[in-house]
C-alpha cells in the first residue's frame, strides 16, 4: 500500500498552514518543485518528521532525456502551425514576430511544464497523492499541475494569497482548483460575480496572518532590532511602502505601475521633508520585482533629485515591516 503525500505549491508566507495540517494528519511527504523549496519549508518538514519529494531533482538525467524527447515534436508542431495563415484575430500581425514571441515563451516554459507533468507521474508511482494545494492556480506551473490533478482525481485547493477587496483579475473566473479558500465573506463577492459557484469556495481566514497575533505584542522589540539591523535613524519614525507588481494576467495591466506607485510615495516623502517632517522611508519590495526593483527605485530618486541616503530599499523581513 502506498503512503500518502500532498503536492504543494505554497508560497513561503503561507507555509504555516502545513504545520496545522501535520498536527492533524501526522508526518507526510510533500511533493513539490525546487523553486518552492525554501529553508522555511525544509525546517518545517524536518521539525515534524516529514519528507520532501522534489520532482525536478527526482527525475534526474533519465527524466531530462524523456523531457527532451517530448519537447522536440512539440516544437515542431509549433513550427508547422506557424507556417499556416494566422487566425483572423491575428491577421494584421507580422507572422515572423508572432512566431518569435510564441517561440521564446514556449522555450522558457515548456521544459519546466514537462518536468511538472513527468514529476507528478513519478510521484504518483510511489505515493497516494491525496491533495494538491497552491497559493494560486492561474500561472503556468500551478495551473497545469491542477489540470493534471483533476484528470487523476486528486482534489485540489487554491489558497488565496491576497485580500480581495476589489474585483480579482478576470483570469480568476476560470477557477482551476476544485476548491478556493478565501479570507472572508467579502473576498467571495468578486468570484461570485464572475460566476464561480459558491459551493466551490470556503471562508477560512488567512493562515499567513496567524503569526501577527504574537508579533503584535513584540512590536517594540522588533522595531529596535530592525532599526539596528538596517541602520535607521533613531529619532525618526518608520514609514513603510509595500510595492505592487505587474502580473501580466490582464490586458488592463500597467507595466509602469511599479514606478508610478513608488514615485508617488517618494513625492509624498519629499513634500513632508520640505516641511521639516522627517522619517525613515522604507520601500519593501517583493520577489517578482527583484530583477529590476532596486535599479528603478534609484532611477526614481535621481529623476526627482532626492537624496539616495535618505531612503531604504529592502527585500527581507517582510512580515516584520
Amino acid at each position: 500500500m502506498k503512503s500518502s503525500a500532498i503536492v504543494c505549491f505554497l508560497w513561503e508566507s503561507q507555509l504555516g498552514v502545513l504545520r496545522e495540517f501535520f498536527r492533524r494528519q501526522g508526518p507526510i511527504t510533500i511533493v513539490t518543485l525546487a523553486p518552492y523549496v525554501s529553508q522555511a519549508l525544509i525546517d518545517l518538514v524536518t521539525e515534524v518528521g516529514g519528507k520532501l519529494f522534489i520532482m525536478d531533482q527526482e527525475l534526474g538525467d533519465a527524466g531530462a532525456e524523456r523531457i527532451n524527447a517530448e519537447l522536440v515534436p512539440l516544437q515542431q508542431r509549433l513550427i508547422d502551425y506557424l507556417q499556416q495563415p494566422l487566425p483572423s484575430t491575428l491577421a494584421s500581425e507580422d507572422r515572423v514576430q508572432v512566431a518569435k514571441a510564441v517561440g521564446v515563451r514556449l522555450d522558457a516554459e515548456l521544459p519546466l511544464l514537462l518536468a511538472v507533468l513527468q514529476g507528478l507521474e513519478l510521484a504518483q508511482q510511489s505515493y497516494h497523492l491525496s491533495l494538491m494545494i497552491a497559493s494560486e492556480d492561474v500561472m503556468s506551473v500551478a495551473k497545469v499541475a491542477m489540470l493534471w490533478a483533476r484528470g487523476q482525481g486528486v482534489p485540489s485547493l487554491h489558497m488565496s494569497h491576497a485580500l480581495a477587496l476589489n474585483d480579482p483579475h478576470t483570469v480568476h473566473a476560470q477557477l482551476t482548483a476544485d476548491m478556493h479558500a478565501v479570507y472572508g465573506q467579502r473576498g467571495l463577492e468578486g468570484y461570485l460575480d464572475y460566476g464561480v459557484a459558491a459551493e466551490r469556495m470556503r471562508v477560512t481566514g488567512n493562515p499567513a496572518w496567524d503569526k501577527f497575533a504574537k508579533l503584535r505584542g513584540e512590536r517594540a522589540l522588533h522595531n529596535a532590532q530592525l532599526r539596528k539591523q538596517y541602520e535607521l535613524r533613531d529619532s525618526q519614525p518608520i514609514v513603510v511602502f509595500g510595492t505592487t507588481w505587474t502580473s501580466s494576467l490582464t490586458a488592463h495591466g500597467d507595466e509602469g505601475i511599479f514606478g508610478q506607485t513608488v514615485g508617488a510615495f517618494i513625492d509624498a516623502c519629499e513634500a513632508l521633508r520640505r516641511e521639516g517632517v522627517l522619517c525613515n522611508p522604507i520601500i519593501k519590495d517583493r520577489p517578482p520585482n527583484y530583477h529590476f526593483g532596486e535599479r528603478r527605485f534609484k532611477e526614481l530618486l535621481v529623476e526627482r533629485g532626492a537624496d539616495l541616503q535618505y531612503y531604504f530599499y529592502l527585500v527581507d523581513d517582510g512580515p516584520l515591516w
